[in-house]
């Protein structure tokens, strides 16, 4: 990363006090738990798992010597709305920004973005769509993704019209859930598997495809929670069962439609 050249000369950073702990230059747990606003220190290069798990926090600006932003960073922050990353070339791993359900705005490098990418540390050229905190009615998500996040679009009341294209092959828990104006969703055969509640409560969807070569158990629970009668899934046929062994029907009181 370009940011290492920034850093590398910082003598070792240690802090202990009541607001820090870092260790060699790596944050390891932020202390004030009351502040709703968290400047980490200029010299920190790496966020530790469940270093920056504040409640109170709205706000958080992390300087340009902050190359990784680890997974649960931010585990209990679920507060904060706008998040301030001042390096462009920023790593951060998957599940980095899990939980925080209130984030509106994300900037990085300077730039508002649309969409916050991770990564996984074992498979770097896997591309995850963490967070979208855009405001657009439509959206096709970006070729290079791999996978809807978790709780992705959660609760993204903006958006009528989503664009999945061939690249992604996984859907995760309630990726889509609550998103109540959302009435298109457009997605390939590439899916191979769909978590558990990942199109919760999107009442506004009048029709839905399943992929026709997913299987019955690459399909979790619930993913159509909170569906009501007015709405209609097309399903393959093979997966037409006992409707007590389709547990992805559970919740759900759209029509079904086999194919």
């Amino acid at each position: 990363m370009r940011n290492r050249d920034i850093t590398k000369n910082i003598t070792t950073l240690n802090i202990d006090n009541d607001n820090f702990k870092i260790v060699d230059r790596v944050l390891l747990n932020f202390r004030d738990y009351q502040s709703q606003k968290i400047a980490i220190p200029k010299g920190v290069t790496e966020l530790a798992q469940y270093s920056v798990s504040c409640m109170c926090a709205n706000v958080i600006h992390i300087p340009m010597s902050v190359d990784i932003i680890r997974r649960h960073a931010f585990l209990l922050s679920r507060n904060v709305t706008k998040l301030y990353i001042e390096n462009p070339d920023i790593y951060l791993e998957v599940g980095s920004l899990e939980n925080i359900h209130n984030l509106k705005e994300v900037y990085i490098g300077g730039q508002r973005v649309e969409t916050v990418v991770t990564q996984r540390s074992d498979k770097k050229n896997s591309l995850y769509l963490e967070k979208y905190v855009g405001q657009a009615k439509e959206y096709r998500v970006d070729d290079d993704i791999s996978v809807i996040g978790s709780e992705a679009f959660l609760n993204c009341e903006t958006l009528e019209r989503v664009e999945i294209p061939k690249s992604v092959g996984h859907i995760g828990t309630k990726a889509f859930s609550g998103c109540t104006s959302l009435k298109e969703i457009e997605m390939h055969d590439s899916i191979q598997d769909i978590s558990l509640w990942a199109f919760e409560n999107c009442k506004s969807v009048k029709e839905f495809t399943l992929p026709e070569n997913i299987d019955e158990w690459d399909i979790s629970s619930e993913i159509f929670k909170g569906w009501t009668s007015r709405q209609t899934i097309r399903a393959p046929k093979h997966l037409k069962k006992f409707k007590f062994l389709q547990k992805w029907r559970k919740g759900c009181r759209a029509k079904i439609i086999y194919f």
